[in-house]
């Protein structure tokens, strides 16, 4: 936990503003103010040993002075590492302007960093009474609430930020990433098509776009099929500019196969199983569609291949159980399907279609097939204001 204030300070402004003699005649008031010009100059040529120096002075000689005595020694102290004495400087300055939105700023950032996100979020709410209509300051406090896990708070803050012109399209991101953890999941996507208009190449915008998709989908209100092709579109340029990403061609192959294209979906599958044999999400996704679309001696291969990795207790009973009803649909006469000899050793009739599911000329096909697909589908115009 976060230390209290150093507890002469509450004492200390009392006295700064009832003691006449705390406050500086003519003559000191001109020394102070060369002072702090002296600790400003220092500070910005990096002489911060000078400038924690004069700064201290000024604080004793006149702590109501102005602001940036506090603030730039708090300032100074960071850029040494010196944490906790900025912290004590920051609490000082706060005794005597509680509603300065600059010192506010740096302690809330300051208490981020050194993982007091509470305290932080009081600080920083400060800030944005402050400065209103600066976009940064809502954005601060909107990451504070998400990391403190206060998704939908923390998106209708993100909302404040990008109410505001001029707002950075860095925020865009975070914005969608509190959406999604609200699960507003239109707002989401509106915010991360206009993110990925300003990057196209952002393989983590990219992917996340496709993982919210998805996750959209398992909702009881899916999104609308113009919405899953475009983040088809998204996840298959994720794929070209990195076709080592494994998770990404899983969640495009989930994306084709709630569109019914089994075939492509089949396609991304294989290739995240060959890029990471210990997906086992992917090899279980492969063993699903496998089923599905007949190729029973492949889906019995995959489903084995599954249960043979570490899995949860539930996950492996559900492929089991599933693993039983596939095969059984093995015809007699089919590869595996003859009873073994009397004495025969056991053998393993799950590994000549594993490695046919995987082989070079099945990686070969994958690489015709993604070549021939239709071109990338464009972003789509921004939706109509969400109805919630």
């Amino acid at each position: 936990m976060r230390r209290e204030s150093p507890p002469l300070v509450g004492g200390l402004v009392a006295v700064a503003l009832l003691l006449p003699g705390c406050r500086s005649t003519q003559t000191e008031y001109e020394q102070i103010v060369r002072a702090n010009a002296e600790a400003r100059a220092a500070a910005e040529s990096g002489r911060y040993d000078v400038a924690i120096a004069r700064w201290n002075q000024v604080r004793i000689a006149d702590p109501l002075f102005s602001v940036e005595p506090h603030l730039g020694l708090a300032l100074a102290l960071r850029s040494l590492q010196e944490n906790d004495e900025a912290l004590d400087v920051l609490d000082t300055g706060i005794e005597f302007f509680p509603e300065d939105g600059d010192l506010r700023r740096v302690r809330g950032r300051l208490l981020v960093d050194l993982g007091f996100r509470r305290a932080a979020e009081a600080d920083l709410e400060v800030v944005t009474r402050a400065f209103p209509q600066e976009p940064i300051a809502w954005s601060e406090l909107a990451q504070v609430q998400l990391d403190l896990c206060c998704p939908k708070l923390a998106s209708d803050t993100f909302d404040r930020a990008l109410a505001h012109e001029g707002c950075p399209s860095s925020i865009l991101p975070h914005a969608a990433r509190a959406n999604v953890g609200a699960g507003r999941y239109l707002r989401a996507r509106e915010l991360y098509a206009g993110a990925i208009q300003h990057a196209p190449e952002d393989l983590v915008l990219l992917g996340e776009a496709v993982a919210a998709t998805n996750a959209w989908l398992a909702t009881d209100q899916p999104p609308p099929d113009t919405f899953v092709d475009e983040a088809i579109g998204w996840g298959e340029r994720a794929c070209a500019l990195d076709p080592q990403d494994a998770p990404v061609h899983v969640g495009v192959a989930a994306l084709l196969e709630s569109s019914g294209e089994d075939g492509r979906a089949i396609t991304f599958c294989r290739r995240a199983v060959e890029v990471d044999g210990l997906d086992a999400n992917a090899v279980a996704r492969l063993a699903r569609l496998y089923a599905r679309t007949g190729e029973v001696d492949l889906a019995c291969a995959m489903f084995d291949r599954a249960l043979a990795l570490d899995l949860e207790p539930d996950l492996a009973a559900t492929l089991a159980a599933e693993r039983d009803a596939a095969c059984a649909a093995v015809p007699s006469g089919a590869p595996g399907s003859e009873p073994e000899a009397e004495g025969a050793e056991p053998r393993d009739a799950s590994a000549p279609a594993a490695d046919a599911a995987v082989d070079a000329a099945d990686v070969a096909a994958e690489e015709a097939t993604v070549a021939a697909a239709p071109p990338l589908r464009s972003v789509l115009p921004m939706r109509e204001p969400d109805p919630r």
